[in-house]
């Protein structure tokens, strides 16, 4: 009911909810009327929140649809893997979002699945490189390690040149 009414209003350009228990329910509740037309909201901060798998899924495809939102913040929600290379993907094809914190997402220490987060972002920067708006993105402790590391600042330095 918050989400609706801020959206509703078009004048709130940033909700911040962090550590708010909002959960996947929750999550997909929100992402509802974001994916509807007309919206300004350029800022949502959803961190803490343990959105899940359901959660972070609503929200992939509310990113296809939303035109406002510019940044997004969804550090340590428990979301999987496959999950956050499709947020990476979606974001890529976000004619808005600038900025995604994906942080503290992974459990630690981190396995041998982070390489698939890797490859995912580099997939997504493949296919969209024309069109991203992604000027920040933040994967702090999500397990990536060196090669990955790499994969991923030689795909960003493609999008760059």
């Amino acid at each position: 009911k918050v989400v609706d009414a801020v959206v509703s209003a078009n004048r709130i350009r940033s909700l911040e909810l962090q550590r708010n228990n909002i959960g996947r329910i929750g999550a997909q509740l929100i992402a509802e009327p974001l994916g509807a037309p007309g919206t300004v909201l350029e800022t949502l901060g959803l961190a803490r929140n343990d959105l899940g798998k359901e959660g972070a899924q609503a929200l992939c495809e509310c990113l296809l649809l939303n035109t406002s939102i510019q940044s997004l913040d969804l550090t340590g929600n428990a979301i999987p893997l496959e999950l956050q290379g499709g947020l990476l993907q979606s974001s890529m094809s976000s004619p808005s979002l600038k900025a995604i914190k994906l942080d503290d997402n992974l459990a630690w220490p981190p396995y041998e699945g982070c390489e698939q987060l890797a490859k995912s972002f580099v997939d997504a920067i493949g296919s969209d490189i024309a069109r991203t708006q992604l000027e920040h993105l933040s994967l702090r402790h999500c397990g990536i390690r060196s090669t990955s590391a790499a994969v991923v600042c030689g795909a960003l330095s493609r999008t760059n040149s």
